[in-house]
């Protein structure tokens, strides 16, 4: 069975539990699987970039932002932003003088990047942020998760519906699949990353 949108993923939910009573609380059950892969995946899949103006001690994170992977100004050269706690950032707002730009960063809020030392100029910042994927409302819909890893919202939609039911057993076992592929998804997604590129041999094959 294809998980492709939102519509087959809803009949496959309804199929694997051969639950048939249950289509007007599958949508839920599916929102509950999209807030477990945005609370717990961390993986390339979600990457996002975006140009962002570093102007004040705050300012709004990107549409969508869920957390930072790597952040920093556009100067030449370029200033690497180190990401810290915000009440580290309180005691160099407090302690250090004030620069030019800032050294540090900390997420305050899903909506807020704070920045220290204190500092007296405006650039442009360079995000690389893991970002959430688009939400399943629409019966087409469909998103970068779903579409590489379809069977992630299956198993969490599945671990929801059997927790609606009060099936211990049934929601301990799709809850026990779903970690254990979202972990080897971060696992393998965060491997990936670092691999270099495969090299050629002077005849064009890869050795």
């Amino acid at each position: 069975m294809s998980l492709a949108t939102n519509a087959l993923l809803k009949a496959a939910l309804a199929t694997w539990s051969a639950k048939t009573s249950l289509t007007d609380m599958l949508p839920d059950f599916v929102a509950w699987a999209h807030q477990e892969i945005c609370r717990r995946l961390r993986a390339p899949v979600l990457y996002a970039r975006a140009s962002v103006t570093v102007n004040a001690e705050t300012i709004t994170a990107p549409s969508g932002f869920l957390a930072a992977k790597r952040f920093y100004l556009d100067l030449t050269p370029r200033l690497p932003l180190h990401l810290t706690d915000s009440g580290r950032l309180i005691d160099m707002t407090a302690n250090l003088a004030t620069g030019s730009y800032p050294t540090h960063f900390a997420v305050e809020s899903t909506d807020t990047l704070a920045f220290a030392p204190l500092f007296s100029g405006s650039v442009t910042g360079q995000l690389l942020f893991y970002k959430a994927p688009t939400t399943l409302t629409a019966d087409g819909d469909s998103n970068v998760v779903l579409a590489k890893y379809p069977f992630l919202y299956l198993y969490g939609g599945l671990e929801a519906l059997y927790r609606y039911l009060e099936d211990d057993n049934n929601c301990d076992r799709y809850a026990a699949l779903f970690s254990s592929l979202l972990g080897s998804i971060n696992d393998e997604e965060a491997k990936d990353a670092l691999r270099g590129p495969l090299v050629g041999s002077a005849s064009g094959n890869v050795v």
